[in-house]
């Protein structure tokens, strides 16, 4: 069970994960119940560095986030935003979020 699940909710308000230390291991949950979410920008304090692809909608990253023991302590941010319904023509603008790494 990873230390940090930062829930991405439906409404695409920004998060702040806060107390996040060295080795400490993170997941995202995206909370939507009918659309997927897409990273624009990844945290760089965490490894791997590469982001999800898309998070189906109620599901978990496929993958386990670690905080790097190697970088500084501060805000780390990230964006995301909604993919399109089938009826729509555009994605919803990016939604950031934080880590602290402390």
């Amino acid at each position: 069970m990873p230390d940090h699940n930062i829930s991405i909710p439906p409404n695409g308000a920004p998060t702040t994960e806060k107390n996040c230390k060295a080795g400490q291991t993170v997941i995202w949950t995206n909370k939507h119940a009918s659309r997927s979410v897409s990273f624009l920008t990844f945290p760089g304090c965490l490894t791997p560095a590469t982001s999800p692809v898309s998070v189906p909608h109620g599901q978990p990253t496929p993958d386990v986030y670690t905080v790097r023991c190697d970088v500084p302590h501060g805000p780390y941010g990230y964006s995301y935003q909604f993919d399109p319904t089938p009826r729509q023509k555009h994605k919803t603008a990016p939604t950031t979020g934080t880590i602290d790494v402390s």
